[in-house]
């Protein structure tokens, strides 16, 4: 978001900023999910303040800030064990999240896919943010919440999902699947036909991918022949001579 105050925050606070509003929205969405519009609606002023002040918008900034680690993704990964300090730094587990986490997000994950096949999918986006706060390393919560996104309409949110989950895992073909599909209802067909191109390299004999890439260059097709300029008109044959009797 463009702004020629000079007083405008700097391009790193708004990326902070912007980090910190997408943590609001997810529990914006987790509020909605378990009932409890008051809250929801409070955050969602608190995220409406946020952008007036910092001149930071969730939708039209996803663009310049993705694929940027999570809030709380940076948070885990700074913070050492608790009674670490700068004077007596102790080593942060490399594995991140702990034994208790992951099966906690396991739980999480199998929830959210249980909500995925009910047809549930504020309640599986959820689940899933939860299994990703406790483990937040896993590339398939991120691709699994992306298929919730794009099942309630969010793409934009869903190939963020998936751009995180490529990041962690870039030769994922599900995710290169998911984020083609996600380009795709977005109306942004080149960027659609590179991620099925991908998925396809990654899983040659995956049927879906094929049908997929198939019915998306069909529709590249049509829309490059409907807007090829019309042939010109063949000029009418004219008459070396005009008849003798012409205009008698």
């Amino acid at each position: 978001m463009a702004s020629n105050n000079p007083n405008s925050p700097n391009e790193d606070k708004k990326r902070l900023v912007y980090s910190i509003m997408q943590m609001i929205q997810r529990d914006v969405e987790r509020c909605n999910g378990e009932g409890d519009s008051q809250k929801g609606e409070t955050l969602e002023v608190v995220l409406q303040c946020l952008s007036e002040v910092y001149e930071v918008d969730l939708e039209s900034d996803a663009a310049r800030y993705r694929g940027y680690s999570t809030l709380e993704a940076l948070f885990e990964k700074a913070k050492g064990p608790i009674g670490s300090s700068p004077d007596n730094p102790k080593p942060v587990p490399s594995g991140g999240a702990t034994p208790e986490e992951i099966l906690a997000a396991e739980d999480f994950k199998r929830q959210g896919n249980e909500h995925m096949k009910c047809k549930e999918f504020e309640q599986a986006i959820n689940a899933y943010s939860r299994a990703i706060e406790r483990n937040d390393e896993k590339a398939e919560y991120y691709c699994n919440r992306a298929a919730a996104y794009s099942k309630t309409g969010k793409h934009d949110r869903a190939i963020e999902d998936c751009l995180i989950a490529l990041g962690l895992k870039e030769d994922y073909a599900r995710a290169h699947g998911r984020l083609g599909f996600a380009y795709y209802q977005l109306g942004k067909h080149l960027e659609a036909k590179q991620s099925y191109t991908r998925a396809i390299e990654l899983e040659p004999d995956n049927a879906g991918y094929k049908h997929n890439l198939d019915s998306l260059e069909r529709t590249l097709r049509e829309k490059e022949q409907a807007s090829a300029p019309p042939p010109a008109p063949v000029p009418s044959q004219v008459p070396a001579s005009l008849p003798a009797n012409f205009g008698g």
